[in-house]
C-alpha cells in the first residue's frame, strides 16, 4: 500500500511536514495519526491530512478509518488523483470483506496511462475474483481492460494457464500482437507470456517477450519481460544462453534493478559463488526473500556451514519476511552438520507438523503448503539416507504418500529408495514411469536412466536396458544446441558407468571395465567428471583392485589385464589433472571463490591419486614378475 505522499505536502509548513514525515519514516504511525487528526480537527491542510490518515490507518490495519479517509478524498479529488484514491479505497474494502463494493469502486477507476498503475488495478481485480463469488459480482458488467486482466491474473495464480490464454484470446477481432497490445496493453502480453511459460511453451514465451521488449517504453515492463525470457531460454537452451541474455540487459542498464541482479547471481552461482553470495547479501534489504534463503542454500551447497550460520544469524528483522517453514528448514540443515541428533528430532517435528497441516487446510492453501512440504521431507530423508537407514527412509515416504505421491521429486527419490533396498521390480516400474512422463530424455536425470538400466539388467531384461542406451545415443546424434548434447552425453556416461559398476560387482570385470573405459573415452570434452560420475568409477576400480590383489581373477587374459591396467592409470591421471585445472581456473576467474573451497578436502582428487598409486604399484609388481625379479625386493 503506497500513496504519492509528496502530494500531501502542499500548503504545509516545513516544520510540520518534516515532523509528520519523520514519524512515518520511523513507522510511528499511531503518533502520526494523533498529530494528523488534530490538524484535521483544526480545519488545516484537510486534503494532505486525509491522505496521510488513510495511509497510516492502512499500515496499522485500521481499514475502517482508512476507507473513510479514502472515500472522502474520492469525493473531493479530480483525475488522476481520484482514481488513485479509489484504488486505495477498493483495497480497504477488500480487507473489510466488502467484495461487491470494492468491485463497484474498482470499475469506476479510469484506465491508467502507464504500466505500473495498470498492473496495480489488475492486482485489485484479481483479489476481488479470488475473495468473492464471481457470479455475484456479475463480471460481464465490469468489462474494463483491467478487469479482464484481473481475471487472467486470478486464473494464472490458480494454475489455470490454458484458461488464461483462452480468456485473453477469445476476442476474434484480434488479428495481431499489435491489436492485442491495443486492447490489453503490455500487461496483457506479459500475463499471456507467463501462462505460456506455465504450459512449457518456451518458444512462444521467447517470441512474446521479444515483441514486448521491442514495443515497451517503460523500464519495469522491459525488465520483467527479459527476466521471463531468460527463464524460458534456460529451460530450452540451458544456463549459458540464459546467462547471456541477462548479462546483456545488465550491461545496458546503468543501475540494473534488484530482480535482474538477483537472477544474474543465480545463473552465475555455479562459476562465481563468492560474487553471488555478495550480491544476495547486498540485495537482502530490498528483496529479503529469496535473496537470504538463496545465500544460505549456496553456503550449504558449498559445505561452508559456518558462513551459512552467519547469514542465518544476521538481519533478523529481514528473515521475518522469509516463509517460516523455509527458515526452519535451512536452520536444521545447518544444524545437522553441527549437532546431528538434535537436528534429526527437529526434522521429525517439522515433518509431523506439515503433514498434519496438509490434512486441515483448504484446497487453495493445499498446493502452496505441498510445495513447502517436499523439501522438508527430502531433507529429513537425506539424514537417514546418509546413515544408510533405507528402511526408515521408505517409512517416511509411505507416511507422506497420500499427499506427495503425484510429485515428481518425491517419486524420483522413492524410486532411489527401492533401488537401494534391492527392490528392483518396484524401482524399474517407477523409473520407467518417470522416463515416459518426461518431455524428453534431456529432462530426465542421468541417475534415473542409469538406475533404470541397472534394474533391467538385474531382472534379466537386458534388451530393455540396451534400448535405453540406444535412445540416449540417438538423441546425442540428433541436431541440437551444444548444451543439450552435453547434458545427454553426461547421461550416457552415467548409464555406462552404473552398468559397469554392476558388472564389476558381479566380478564380470571384462565387461564392466570395458564399459568404464568406453564411458570415459566417449564423453564430450565439455562433460564434467564430477562426484556422481566419480562414485561409479571408484566402485568399479576398487572392486577390480581388491579381487586382483587377492588373485581372484580368472576371467581376464594376461594381455587384457595389462592393457586395462594402463588405461586405468591413464584415466585416473586425467581425472586428477582435469579437477585441479578446474579449481585453478575457478580461483583465477574469481579469487573470492577460495572462501568456498578453503575447508574442502578436494575429495575426488585425493581419492583418485590414492587409487592411481595403488594401480601403479600393481603394474610395477607385474613388471617385476615378468622380468623374473623377486617381488619382495
Amino acid at each position: 500500500q503506497r500513496l504519492q505522499l509528496m502530494a500531501a505536502r502542499r500548503d504545509e509548513k516545513p516544520t510540520k511536514t518534516a515532523y509528520v514525515y519523520g514519524l512515518i519514516r520511523e513507522r510511528r504511525y499511531d503518533d502520526a495519526l494523533g498529530f494528523l487528526k488534530e490538524e484535521l480537527a483544526r480545519g488545516q491542510n484537510q486534503f494532505a491530512s486525509l491522505s496521510l490518515i488513510g495511509y497510516c490507518s492502512f499500515q496499522t490495519q485500521n481499514f475502517i478509518d482508512a476507507a473513510h479517509a479514502y472515500a472522502a478524498l474520492c469525493s473531493v479529488s479530480a483525475e488522476p488523483a481520484q482514481s488513485q484514491y479509489r484504488a486505495c479505497l477498493s483495497k480497504c474494502l477488500l480487507k473489510l470483506g466488502k467484495i461487491e463494493e470494492a468491485a463497484i469502486h474498482c470499475s469506476q477507476i479510469s484506465s491508467p496511462s502507464h504500466s505500473k498503475a495498470a498492473w496495480e488495478v489488475a492486482e485489485i481485480w484479481a483479489s476481488i475474483f479470488q475473495l468473492g463469488n464471481v457470479s455475484k459480482i456479475k463480471f460481464k458488467t465490469f468489462n474494463s481492460r483491467e478487469a479482464v486482466l484481473g481475471m487472467a491474473l486470478f486464473r494464472f495464480r490458480q494454475g489455470h494457464h490454458a484458461a488464461v490464454i483462452a480468456g485473453l484470446l477469445e476476442d476474434n477481432k484480434l488479428k495481431s500482437l499489435d491489436d492485442f497490445k491495443t486492447n490489453y496493453g503490455s500487461e496483457g502480453i506479459y500475463i499471456l507470456s507467463s501462462s505460456a511459460y506455465g504450459l512449457k511453451h518456451f518458444q512462444i514465451v521467447i517470441a512474446l517477450t521479444g515483441y514486448l521488449v521491442q514495443v515497451s517504453t517503460e523500464r519495469d515492463m522491459i525488465t520483467k519481460a527479459v527476466n521471463l525470457r531468460a527463464a524460458a531460454e534456460y529451460q530450452l537452451y540451458g544456463l549459458t544462453h540464459a546467462r547471456k541474455t541477462l548479462t546483456l540487459l545488465s550491461d545496458k542498464m546503468q543501475n540494473p534493478d534488484p530482480i535482474t541482479l538477483h537472477n544474474l547471481a543465480l545463473f552465475r552461482s555455479d562459476s562465481k559463488p563468492a560474487e553471488a553470495l555478495s550480491t544476495w547479501t547486498h540485495l537482502a534489504q530490498m528483496i529479503p526473500y529469496p535473496s537470504l534463503s538463496n545465500a544460505v542454500l549456496l553456503c550449504i551447497q558449498s559445505m561452508n556451514f559456518r558462513m551459512a550460520l552467519r547469514v542465518l544469524n544476521t538481519n533478523e528483522e529481514l528473515w521475518t519476511i522469509v516463509p517460516d517453514e523455509l527458515v526452519e528448514l535451512l536452520s536444521i540443515v545447518v544444524l545437522s552438520h553441527i549437532a546431528p541428533e538434535e537436528a534429526l528430532q527437529r526434522y521429525q517435528d517439522i515433518t509431523d507438523v506439515v503433514l498434519s497441516r496438509l490434512n486441515a487446510v483448504s484446497r487453495e492453501e493445499y498446493k502452496d503448503l505441498l510445495v513447502t512440504c517436499i523439501p522438508i521431507l527430502m531433507a529429513h530423508a537425506k539424514v537417514h539416507w546418509d546413515n544408510q537407514d533405507f528402511e526408515i527412509v521408505e517409512r517416511l515416504f509411505q507416511a507422506s504418500s497420500v499427499h506427495c505421491s503425484n510429485n515428481r521429486v518425491w517419486r524420483v527419490n522413492l524410486a532411489h529408495v527401492f533401488f537401494m533396498r534391492n527392490n528392483f521390480e518396484s524401482s524399474a516400474q517407477l523409473y520407467r514411469e518417470l522416463v515416459d512422463s518426461a518431455d524428453g530424455l534431456r529432462d530426465v536425470q542421468g541417475i534415473v536412466l542409469a538406475n533404470l538400466c541397472v534394474s533391467y539388467v538385474v531382472l534379466g531384461e537386458n534388451a530393455a536396458a540396451e534400448q535405453i542406451l540406444s535412445r540416449v545415443q540417438k538423441a546425442i546424434r540428433e541436431p541440437s544446441n551444444p548444451e543439450n548434447q552435453q547434458n545427454l552425453s553426461y547421461h550416457l556416461t552415467t548409464v555406462m558407468l552404473s552398468l559397469g559398476t554392476l558388472y564389476c560387482r558381479n566380478k564380470q570385470y571384462h565387461c564392466g571395465l570395458n564399459m568404464l573405459i568406453d564411458a570415459w573415452y566417449s564423453r564430450d570434452d565439455g562433460t564434467d567428471f564430477d562426484l556422481d560420475v566419480w562414485h561409479y568409477t571408484k566402485q568399479c576400480l576398487l572392486a577390480f583392485y581388491v579381487d586382483y590383489t587377492n588373485n581372484n581373477l580368472t576371467s581376464l587374459r594376461v594381455l587384457d589385464t595389462e592393457e586395462i591396467l594402463h588405461l586405468i592409470t591413464d584415466i585416473l591421471e586425467s581425472i586428477i589433472a582435469d579437477d585441479e585445472e578446474s579449481r585453478r581456473a575457478s580461483l583465477a576467474q574469481e579469487p573470492g571463490n577460495a572462501v568456498f573451497v578453503e575447508e574442502e578436502d578436494n575429495e575426488m582428487t585425493v581419492e583418485a591419486e590414492i587409487i592411481r598409486m595403488a594401480f601403479v604399484n600393481v603394474l610395477r609388481h607385474r613388471q617385476r614378475l615378468l622380468l623374473g625379479v623377486d617381488s619382495k625386493q
